[in-house]
C-alpha cells in the first residue's frame, strides 16, 4: 500500500502517512483538510518546532504557523520511522508539552 505522504524531517527522520490513517482518520474528522496535503507535508519537512507529547513518549508533535493558527501533525516512533497518527490545526500550543527541536 502506497502512503499519502512521505517525507524526511528536519533530523533525517522518514515520516509517512498511510492511506488508512489519511482517509480511515484525518479526513473524517477533518474534511477541511483534504486540500492541505502540501501544507501538512511542509509541516513535518519544515516545522516551526517539534515537541513531545505529553501523554507518550513514542509520540512527537510537529507544528508549522499558519495563519491565525498552527498545523499540528502527531507522529508516533517506532526506531527512527515514524507514522502519522493524525493531523489537525490548532489555536495554540498544548501547554506541558517540551519543545524537542530545534
Amino acid at each position: 500500500m502506497s502512503d499519502i505522504i512521505d517525507v524526511i524531517d528536519p533530523r533525517g527522520k522518514k515520516i509517512v502517512c498511510t492511506k488508512q490513517c489519511w482517509y480511515g482518520h484525518v479526513l473524517i474528522r477533518h474534511p477541511f483538510l483534504r486540500t492541505s496535503v502540501k501544507a501538512i507535508k511542509k509541516t513535518v519537512e519544515k516545522p516551526d518546532f517539534i515537541n513531545q507529547d505529553t501523554l507518550s513518549q513514542k509520540k512527537e508533535i510537529y507544528y508549522r504557523k499558519s495563519g491565525n493558527s498552527y498545523f499540528r501533525v502527531v507522529v508516533e516512533f517506532r526506531s527512527n520511522n515514524g507514522e502519522f497518527r493524525t493531523v489537525y490545526k490548532s489555536d495554540s500550543v498544548k501547554n506541558g508539552e517540551v519543545q524537542l527541536w530545534p
